[in-house]
């Protein structure tokens, strides 16, 4: 068997002669990382996009350079509309398998479309300064600016929760429950939408 790390032949006590890790350790972590893997793989499938950046994050904590993982990770972020997270996840994949990876067409689609990447920008931006118009408590102008974002990228989950918190705070609940039941068919399980709509529901005022 050989060294997961270094790639060098291990002996009988598990144990690597050139860097020293033990076989068994790596194995185990190996194995966990799979698992995560294969269960957010999954619940992609499902739309359970939350639940799986959840997963796919932790098969990375155990493997970080299981690029099938990080791969699917750059996918679902960008089904999100969480474009430089998913260009992120990306470059790093291509840093561990510069060859016969699927993440260097990904990061092209992006990158090489100067109008994606441009719109990526603007989402990043346009959304940024709703949330500074919001801490200077101007919500005309953060309502004008997240619609602009939204316009650029519906999928947007961060921002349309954001819509629906602001549509929450003033009190405008079936706007806001509009906002919800769309991004829930985005992402089956997101627990912010699940606890504004819970709050909806329950007539409360909490969010």
């Amino acid at each position: 068997m050989d060294c997961m790390k270094c790639h060098s032949a291990i002996q009988k006590d598990h144990t690597c002669p050139t860097c020293g890790v033990n076989a068994d350790f790596f194995k185990k972590a190996y194995n966990t990382a799979n698992y995560y893997y294969n269960s957010g793989l999954e619940k992609a499938k499902i739309r359970d996009l939350s639940g799986a950046v959840s997963d796919l994050n932790k098969a990375l904590k155990y493997k970080k350079e299981l690029t099938d993982a990080r791969n699917l990770l750059g996918l679902v972020y960008f089904e999100m509309g969480e474009t430089a997270k998913a260009v992120r996840e990306w470059k790093i994949s291509l840093h561990f398998q510069p060859n016969d990876n699927l993440a260097k067409t990904y990061q092209s689609y992006i990158l090489d479309n100067p109008g994606r990447l441009d719109n990526a920008n603007q989402v990043a931006k346009k959304y940024n300064q709703t949330l500074t118009y919001m801490k200077q408590k101007n919500e005309d102008m953060a309502f004008i600016q997240i619609k602009k974002v939204l316009t650029l990228s519906p999928n947007f989950i961060k921002g349309q929760l954001l819509l629906a918190f602001m549509h929450l705070k003033n009190d405008e609940k079936e706007k806001a429950k509009k906002i919800l039941e769309k991004v829930l068919k985005m992402d089956t399980h997101n627990m912010t939408a699940i606890r504004y709509m819970t709050a909806i529901n329950g007539n409360s005022n909490g969010v």
